[in-house]
Order: structure tokens, then sequence, then C-alpha cells
């Protein structure tokens, strides 16, 4: 199939749609999984004639279920930001104005928005869980307090202030903010090739974050006993677009700690890199 494929309720030419689909992968507020339905799951209409096919079984519910994730991921900032400005515990401590707090990137689960923290006067990145769910929220703050345990190894972001309430609306934690992008973008862009000297230089980067993590997991084991590291793929290494050194979330370390989030952790990134390949 050589159709330019986008959101099926488009219609337009195929150049009109290319600057659509380029509009909706750079636009932060929706998430990494929304932005592959995007390309895989729908088709061009060059007409409304053609819209007939939204008939056919599967394609309007399909739709109908895009458009509402779509909706839902866009309310996230503003419902983070009230948060922010209504919690007797946060007010004074980040910058809530447009111009300050923004959503730069987000996935199914969490968001990450970019801030200064008024009291240390430093620009920070905020990592905010999205989901409800009880175990979510408690593997999430599992993953939080690990993360912080990486912040002396200097290819991990390092993580300053956690807030994980327990009845709070939001979990979250801030982070360093590191100004670049992260590889899976610089790959994406159109003629831009990395050198070898550059792909060469952050292999290296991350294998001695990864080793690093073995000698610390071996150095301190009863906190740190039976780890794994996932997600080790290019949206989650960030490079600097100043120095070009290259930093890894400190958050894909999980414990194989006897619960099955251990497993399907694993097992369930897996089965979406498999779905992405089809």
């Amino acid at each position: 199939d050589s159709r330019v494929k986008v959101i099926p309720v488009l219609v337009g030419n195929e150049g009109k749609m290319k600057e659509i689909i380029d509009f909706i992968n750079d636009d932060p507020k929706i998430p990494e999984d929304i932005k592959r339905l995007v390309v895989r799951k729908a088709t061009i209409f060059s007409n409304e004639s053609d819209l007939g096919n939204l008939e056919e079984p599967g394609v309007l519910s399909e739709v109908k279920a895009l458009v509402k994730k779509i909706k839902s991921a866009t309310r996230i900032e503003e419902r983070f930001k009230t948060f922010l400005e209504q919690n007797d515990d946060l007010k004074g401590k980040y910058a809530t104005d447009t111009n300050r707090l923004k959503l730069i990137a987000q996935g199914s689960s969490s968001a990450i928005f970019t801030t200064e923290d008024l009291k240390s006067h430093r620009q920070v990145a905020l990592k905010v869980l999205k989901s409800k769910d009880r175990d979510i929220i408690k593997q999430f703050d599992k993953g939080a307090k690990l993360a912080v345990k990486l912040s002396d190894i200097p290819q991990f972001m390092t993580v300053y202030d956690l807030h994980l309430e327990e009845k709070s609306n939001f979990h979250f934690y801030s982070q360093q903010y590191i100004p670049g992008d992260n590889l899976r973008k610089i790959l994406s862009r159109p003629n831009n090739r990395l050198t070898f000297n550059e792909i060469k230089e952050i292999i290296l980067q991350v294998g001695e974050a990864l080793v690093k993590t073995h000698k610390l997991v071996e150095h301190d084991r009863s906190e740190l006993a039976d780890y794994f590291f996932c997600n080790i793929k290019p949206s989650n290494i960030m490079r600097d677009k100043f120095t070009q050194e290259i930093f890894l979330s400190p958050f894909n370390l999980h414990l194989d700690d006897g619960c099955q989030f251990a497993y399907d952790s694993v097992v369930g990134e897996l089965e979406r890199k498999r779905a992405e390949l089809r």
C-alpha cells in the first residue's frame, strides 16, 4: 500500500496530508502511541465520496476511539496546571504561567512538563503520572524512588524532588531538564543522518551508563537486587543540543521482586515493538 497514512476523518490532497502528519508528529500534546496510530491505522481520502469507506466494519469505531484518546490527552495540561495552583503544599514551588509551564512530551501513561522551580530558580522537567489505577500508581512510586538512586551516575538525568503523596490527584517528580531532543526525534528529521563518530559516541555513553548501573547494583544489593533495565530505545535517550552529551531517563530501572509487573513490563514492551514492525 503506497498511499499516505493519515487520520481517516481528514480529507484533502496528498501534499496537505503530509503537512498534517508533520504537525501531528511535532505536537507534544499528542501521545506517541496515538501518533503511531495516525500513520498505521488510517487512510487518506482524496475526496468526500471516499468517506463511505468509514462504513467498513471496525473502521468507524477505530476513528471514534482515536478522537476520544486525542481529546483526553489534550486535557492533561489544563488539569495539571490547576492542580499545581490549588495544592497548598505546591503553591509557589513551580511556575504555572503559560510562558514557563509547558507540556513537551506525552505517552499513554505519563506526561513530561518543563517549568521553573521557583525555590532553586532552575528549569526542571516534571514527569507526571496520568493513570488513577492503584497498581500503576504503586509501581510509578517505586520506580521514582529507584530513579533517585541512579542520579549519582552522570549519564542519568538527576532526580530532584518526589511528589508521591498518597491522596494526591497527581503523582510526579522533578528531574534535570535537558535542552535538546530525544534520539527518536533526531533520527526522524528529513536528511538528518548521524555520522559514524556521533553514533559511536552515543553507543559508548549509553553503554557506560549501563555498566555503571550494574556496578551500583553490585555495590548495593540490599536495595537493588535482581534489577533489570528496560526501555533502552531512541525515545528514552536524550542529547543535549549544546554539549552533545547523552542522558538516559532513570525511570527505566525495574525490580524483579516477585510481582507480575516486572514480567509484564518486559513482555509487554516486546509485544508493542512487534506490533509496530508489522
